[in-house]
């Protein structure tokens, strides 16, 4: 082997992790104005996908073209769901502070919202990727991946372990720069999870288009 062939394994490996840094530093960017975080979470799926895993195009510019294209589909939902955890957690917060003051049991009621709220952080794993792989409505997005959520319970299970598992990684390197690495390659193991229930999903001209385009 050639050590300075830029097509060996060690400079491939280089150059992945560099391109994962700048797709976690484009999303990072990305999700400063809080209202885009829906579309950023698409594009860098879409990015991963397409760029990270099957080397086609550039990510940055993969990135920019996902953004632009998903915005006014992404954001809507986004901020639906982000209200709808706001309204929950506000809930839970008054429960907490009157329930011993009118001596009513609310614990049933809060582990309720609880739960809400967790259903909706899982359901958005899928929801944003699957509008980064499919043209369909947000109807039939939001539909679609409702049903996913609960159809495949052992994919549901790794993705929430999978973001567990990253999520535990940040704080035990805190301060540590970690979050340089950890969107690009959080999504990059989310990819390989998610794709299997997608396929299964897909038409046989669709299966023949996605073997033409990557494989």
């Amino acid at each position: 082997m050639n050590l300075f062939n830029a097509d060996n394994m060690f400079f491939r490996g280089l150059g992945k992790l560099v391109d994962g840094v700048w797709l976690s530093l484009l999303f990072l960017f990305s999700c400063i104005p809080i209202i885009t975080i829906g579309c950023a979470l698409t594009s860098l799926y879409y990015a991963v996908h397409k760029s990270l895993r099957h080397d086609r195009g550039y990510v940055g510019q993969e990135y920019r073209l996902a953004f632009r294209s998903n915005f006014k589909q992404a954001t809507p939902i986004w901020i639906g769901i982000l209200l709808a955890a706001g309204l929950l957690f506000v809930d839970i917060k008054l429960l907490a502070n009157t329930g011993g003051g009118t001596g009513y049991d609310y614990s049933g009621l809060t582990l309720a919202f609880k739960f809400m709220i967790l259903a909706l952080a899982v359901w958005s794993l899928y929801l944003f990727p699957y509008m980064a792989r499919f043209e369909d409505s947000r109807k039939d997005s939001m539909r679609n991946t409702a049903y996913m959520l609960i159809l495949h319970c052992p994919s549901t299970l790794l993705l929430f372990l999978n973001l567990a598992i990253f999520a535990l990684i940040v704080a035990a390197f805190f301060p540590f720069p970690v979050f340089i690495l950890v969107p690009a390659f959080y999504t990059l193991v989310q990819n390989r999870i998610l794709e299997k229930v997608f396929y299964k999903r897909m038409s046989e001209e669709q299966r023949k288009k996605e073997k033409e385009r990557y494989y």
